[in-house]
């Protein structure tokens, strides 16, 4: 009969219907019910590790915007990332903090509320398209790269390879000084302050929470002690750089949209992959700059869900409110180029928004009042400490991107979006504004800083590494368009893919034989990070003697430990001591004073320690150290341990 078709299975009862308010709120009683007791079960059998598992299952079930594994899984885990960013300021604070039985039974409850509301029929049923199989590829790729400088195994190894650049010590302070607290240490600054400085504990922190919150899971009860800690630190560091391949091969395979060919995905995103693993994007690695590596993944996600909505409304507009609050809270540094492709999706989709726009209008104020929450604590910290605009030409140890890599790239995507035939489509638009957004982003801190120091630095690169991300993730799209052109002899059309064969080899060259900058800039370019890293030669060779000091020095009385090996005083050597002994704030001042490029003097160590006074334990092998020293007698409370923490045992533990 004509309309028959329209009736909905809801109304007439049928297989997949939405069940009654009745029978949902009994579904729902019952359901919270059961989160609790399997929270409680899991924890009395030791098995607390299984539920973040469960809330994520859960959490994908409820998804229905998409009926692909891979889409679900994602949507899911964006959802719960920025959730767990905001409500961690309630787990700050409430009695409990990150004890897992009440923080999985709140959570489990709230999923099984939101089904209940939602009225959705679960869908059991595993899809998965052929070009999902690049995601498992790329992310074999990244672990294959990460274990081989480290494949002996030993815990040294491991950490020589994720201690090469200094921030990741800050990076694991934070996240055990959260572990500690049991939440974000700027709510919990008495609790922290013992191993996180003032400097540190406003700092943005939202995937140091929830990787603090999932170590809290596989470790209920205290925090270990600081080697294990570490040995946690280092296996998240080493999923985050896995993470980060896995979403950018699903980035790229989604804005190039339904048609993509496993042919054309696999190379693209082993060639996506091969820049974060072995290109320059190797420098967010190699640095320690952990915030970033996780931040990357969250704009991966925030601009392909932008460029390619959600089915769903409600879904893309709780998405990508979840994304902005967690890209706040991890590292704000990206909001401006994250907000201006929201405000472009806004405007595009328009009309689908205005549908929604009670929903639209809640989500904008709640996701502006959470997200201001870190924003406004870390900028009022730099500008009490620093002043915003040296903080942003402040120099920092990072690698310079390959200027010709990144024209190159930026080559074969405008070629693809405006040289191919065929208009833009609302993904290429989208993608477009997100380009002019990213490298608008860069120029803009080219400009402040070429014109207040005369070159450009440290934030410029890494607002190159955000162009650099979206470009890759629009490469997809890109070689689709181009992809007739690739096939058509002849004319101008031959020419182009002429062109873009050319453009396409020369990136994939540029991604192993980086040349130098074309742009003026105060670092100096090195020789390929990937290259280095598979030869192990970025590796901390400090690593051992670190090690060795930690586990054959005591410290009973929790003194400050300052290491005066007889290689060279080294300053990390003593920073990373004094963070895995979470006595940092003690050596804060010591290693600003020490890091000025030459040798200190053991007169000039004496003046220093009466200059600020406190409990030291100098370990040396040095007799002109020890001899001022002790020389300085009863003046200081200095005590002197005579111990070599030799690099031969980099391979020994």
């Amino acid at each position: 009969m004509k309309g028959a078709g329209l009736v909905s299975p809801a109304v007439t009862g049928g297989v997949g219907a939405t069940p009654r308010w009745s029978v949902r709120l009994r579904w729902a009683l019952a359901g919270i019910a059961g989160s609790w007791l399997l929270a409680l079960a899991a924890h009395l059998v030791g098995l607390d590790w299984l539920l973040p598992l469960v809330l994520l299952a859960g959490t994908t079930l409820v998804v229905r915007s998409s009926r692909f594994v891979a889409d679900r899984v994602v949507v899911a885990g964006s959802l719960l990332f920025g959730a767990t960013c905001a409500a961690g300021l309630l787990i700050s604070v409430w009695p409990w903090h990150m004890h897992p039985v009440p923080v999985a039974g709140t959570a489990l409850s709230a999923v099984v509320v939101l089904a209940a509301v939602r009225g959705v029929p679960l869908s059991l049923t595993p899809r998965f398209r052929l070009v999902d199989v690049t995601i498992p590829i790329c992310a074999m790729l990244a672990a294959g790269v990460a274990w081989y400088p480290m494949r002996v195994g030993r815990f040294t190894a491991r950490f020589a390879e994720a201690a090469s650049g200094g921030d990741m010590a800050a990076h694991f302070m934070i996240f055990d000084g959260i572990r500690g607290a049991g939440g974000y240490t700027f709510l919990q600054q008495d609790a922290a302050s013992a191993s996180v400085p003032p400097s540190f504990l406003n700092y943005p922190q939202g995937g140091h929470f929830v990787a603090a919150l999932l170590d809290a899971f596989v470790r209920p009860g205290a925090r270990p002690d600081g080697l294990t800690s570490l040995n946690d630190f280092l296996w998240i560091n080493l999923g985050s750089l896995v993470l980060l391949c896995a979403v950018l091969a699903w980035a790229v395979n989604r804005v190039a949209g339904p048609g993509f060919r496993l042919m054309l995905a696999l190379p693209t995103t082993l060639l996506a992959a091969s820049l974060v693993c072995l290109g320059d994007l190797q420098t967010v690695v190699r640095c320690g700059f952990w915030a970033e590596l996780v931040c990357l993944s969250l704009l991966v996600v925030l601009c392909a869900v932008l460029i390619r909505p959600l089915r769903s409304t409600g879904e893309q507009i709780a998405v990508v409110s979840a994304l902005f609050v967690a890209i706040a809270y991890t590292y704000y540094f990206v909001l401006p180029v994250a907000a201006v492709a929201v405000l472009a999706f806004l405007f595009r989709y328009r009309g689908r928004v205005r549908r929604r726009w009670v929903l639209t209008g809640v989500a904008v104020v709640l996701t502006a009042g959470l997200s201001a929450v870190p924003v406004v604590v870390n900028v009022l910290a730099v500008q009490r400490d620093l002043g915003t605009g040296t903080a942003l030409t402040a120099l920092g140890a990072i690698d310079p991107m390959n200027g010709t890599l990144m024209l190159a790239l930026a080559g074969l995507v405008v070629a693809g979006l405006f040289g191919a035939r065929g208009r833009l489509g609302p993904a290429g638009e989208l993608l477009l504004a997100v380009l002019v957004a990213s490298a608008g982003y860069a120029g803009a801190i080219a400009v402040f800083q070429y014109r207040t120091a005369g070159y450009v630095s440290y934030y410029y690169e890494k607002a190159l590494h955000v162009v650099a991300i979206v470009l890759v993730i629009g490469l997809g799209l890109a070689l689709r368009r181009l992809l007739p052109n690739l096939v058509t002899p002849g004319g101008v059309r031959g020419v182009r893919a002429i062109l873009v064969c050319l453009a396409l080899t020369a990136t994939s060259m540029q991604v192993f034989n980086p040349m130098h900058s074309p742009l003026p800039t105060a670092y100096d370019r090195g020789s390929n990070l990937g290259r280095l890293r598979l030869k192990g030669k970025l590796a901390q060779k400090h690593a051992g003697a670190m090690i060795e000091t930690v586990l054959r020095v005591p410290d009973p009385d929790r003194r400050t430990t300052i290491v005066l090996p007889t290689f060279g005083d080294e300053v990390f050597v003593s920073v990373w001591i004094a963070v895995i002994e979470r006595d940092y704030p003690g050596l804060a001042e010591w290693r600003d004073w020490a890091s000025i490029g030459r040798r200190r003097t053991p007169d000039e160590l004496v003046a220093f320690l009466r200059a600020h006074p406190g409990r030291y334990q100098v370990v040396t092998t040095d007799a002109a150290q020890r001899a001022a020293i002790l020389k300085a007698g009863d003046t200081l409370d200095v005590e002197v341990v005579a111990f070599d923490p030799n690099p031969k045992y980099v391979s020994s533990w």
